[in-house]
C-alpha cells in the first residue's frame, strides 16, 4: 500500500469521508502518479522502433506534429486544431507555462483526439523545478485511470507507463524508466513512443533512448488529455511542480533518428517561468509558517499505527506535525521521533491553503476542505468544517481518521517550515 492512500486522499478531504476518492497504491498528498509494475531492468536495447510514416522526413518541426501546444500564453493549438484550457494555479511567458504542483493543469475540453489503441507517440519540455516523485508531465486519461504517461514516477526517475486496463494500482502497467531527472532551471525534452507493431515502448530523454519495455495492446483511452497532470481512481491528481512547453503528439512512433531531430530542433531559447506565486495577503502574509505538533493519546496513537502498518508496528510517541510554508503546507507523523518519507517529502498529505478571517481553505488538488482556525501565542486549534470533491459534492460529515488528524490544538515546534524530525 502506498503511504499516501490513506492519508493523502484521505487526510483533509477524507475528514468529510472523501475516502472513497482514494485507491490502493497511489499518492495524493503530493504530485502523484499511478503506482505501477516496471519492467524494464538493465540497460536499454541498442535501437528503437523503426516505424517511420511514409513522407516523413528527420528534419520535420514541432508543426508536423498531428496534435500541439505551445503553451506560450494560452491554450491554444498549434496543430491539429484542438485547444486545452488552463486551470488552478499557472503563470505563462511566451515560451511555456508553469504549474503550482497542487492545482495547476491544462487538459483537453473533451476526449483525447490521440487514439492509444494504434502507435503514437507524446513529446514535451519540462522543467523540473522541486524535486518530488509521481508527477506527470503529459497524460492520456481513461474513466478511472490513464492508458500512457510521462511522468517522474515513484522512484524518482523519468518514465513512460502504459496501461492494458483502465484500473488504478499497477497490476496492468509497464514502465520505461530513466535517470533520476536534473532539478532547478533546467529544461528537459521527454518522448515517450508507444509502437503498436512491436509491443513496445520507448522512453527517449534529450533526443537520447534511455528505455524500453514490452508493452500488450493499451486500452481505449476516452477521457482527456492532460498537461501537468494525472489521475488515480477517476479523480485528480499527479499534479507538476515546474515548467511545460512545447507538448506534441505523433499519432504513430516516432523513429530514434526522428525524435533526436525533434529534439535539436526545438530547444527553449529561455529559462522556464517561475512557479505560480500567490498574493501574501491570501495566506495570512506566513502567519502560520512554521511546524504544529500533537501528541496523540493510546487510543488515537493506535489508529494512526494501523494505518501505518506499512511503516511502523508500535510507537511510545505518536506525533502528527503539519508546516506551513507560506501559501503551502504539509503533515507528516512522528513515531518515536522518526517520520516516514515518500522520496523527498513526508508520508502524508500536502497541498495549498489561503486564509480569509478566521477559515483556512486547503487544497490538495483533487479537493478542499474548510477549517476554522485560531491562533493564541505557540497554540493553533484547529476544527473541521467542510470538505468539497473537486467539482463536485461537499459535506460536513467527519471520518474518524481524518478528524483524528485535524481536530486539535498544535504546539508550534519551529520556525522552519521544513523540519521532518523531532
Amino acid at each position: 500500500m502506498d503511504r499516501n492512500r490513506a492519508l493523502g486522499c484521505g487526510l483533509l478531504v477524507a475528514a468529510a469521508v472523501l475516502v472513497a476518492a482514494c485507491n490502493d497504491g497511489e499518492s495524493a498528498a503530493m504530485p502523484a502518479v499511478d503506482g505501477v509494475t516496471t519492467t524494464i531492468a538493465g540497460p536499454p536495447p541498442t535501437s528503437a522502433p523503426s516505424t517511420t510514416s511514409v513522407g516523413m522526413t528527420i528534419g520535420m518541426t514541432i508543426d508536423d506534429a498531428d496534435f500541439g501546444w505551445a503553451l506560450d500564453g494560452d491554450g491554444s493549438a498549434r496543430s491539429g486544431g484542438v485547444d486545452v484550457e488552463f486551470q488552478g494555479a499557472y503563470e505563462t511567458t511566451d515560451e511555456a507555462v508553469s504549474f503550482d504542483g497542487y492545482t495547476g493543469h491544462a487538459l483537453t475540453p473533451g476526449p483525447s483526439p490521440v487514439d492509444t489503441t494504434e502507435s503514437f507517440t507524446l513529446m514535451a519540455w519540462a522543467n523540473y523545478a522541486d524535486p518530488t516523485t509521481r508527477s506527470a508531465v503529459v497524460g492520456l486519461l481513461g474513466a478511472d485511470s490513464y492508458a500512457a504517461v510521462l511522468s517522474v514516477g515513484g522512484e524518482g526517475v523519468w518514465e513512460f507507463t502504459t496501461k492494458t486496463r483502465d484500473v488504478t494500482g499497477g497490476e496492468f502497467a509497464t514502465s520505461a524508466v530513466g535517470d533520476e531527472p536534473e532539478s532547478g532551471d533546467t529544461w528537459t525534452h521527454l518522448a515517450g513512443v508507444y509502437d503498436a507493431a512491436s509491443a513496445t515502448t520507448s522512453l527517449y530523454v534529450d533526443g537520447e533512448l534511455v528505455g524500453q519495455a514490452s508493452a500488450p495492446p493499451l486500452f481505449d483511452a476516452q477521457g482527456p488529455l492532460t498537461i501537468g497532470r494525472g489521475q488515480f481512481d477517476g479523480g485528480p491528481g499527479n499534479y507538476w511542480r515546474g515548467a511545460i512547453g512545447d507538448v506534441a503528439v505523433f499519432q504513430r512512433a516516432l523513429s530514434a533518428d526522428e525524435v533526436a531531430s525533434l529534439y535539436e530542433a526545438t530547444q527553449p531559447a529561455s529559462p522556464p517561468p517561475p512557479i505560480p506565486s500567490p498574493d501574501p495577503s491570501t495566506y495570512g502574509d506566513g502567519l502560520l509558517n512554521g511546524t504544529w505538533d500533537y501528541v496523540y493519546d493510546d487510543e488515537q496513537a493506535q489508529l494512526i499505527i494501523e494505518d501505518f502498518s506499512e511503516f511502523v508496528d508500535d510507537a511510545d510517541e505518536v506525533i502528527v506535525r503539519i508546516g506551513f510554508d507560506d501559501s503551502e503546507f504539509w503533515i507528516g507523523f512522528l513515531f518515536d521521533g522518526v517520520m516516514p518519507m515518500y522520496g523527498k517529502s513526508p508520508e502524508g498529505a500536502g497541498g495549498t491553503f489561503t486564509i480569509n478571517d478566521d477559515i483556512l481553505t486547503t487544497d490538495e488538488g483533487f479537493g478542499t476542505s474548510d477549517l476554522r482556525f485560531s491562533l493564541d501565542g505557540d497554540q493553533l486549534t484547529l476544527e473541521f468544517l467542510q470538505g468539497c470533491e473537486r467539482g463536485g459534492d461537499c459535506t460536513d460529515v467527519g471520518d474518524p481518521l481524518g478528524l483524528a488528524v485535524i481536530n486539535h490544538t498544535f504546539t508550534k515546534s519551529s520556525d522552519d517550515p521544513r523540519r521532518y524530525d523531532k
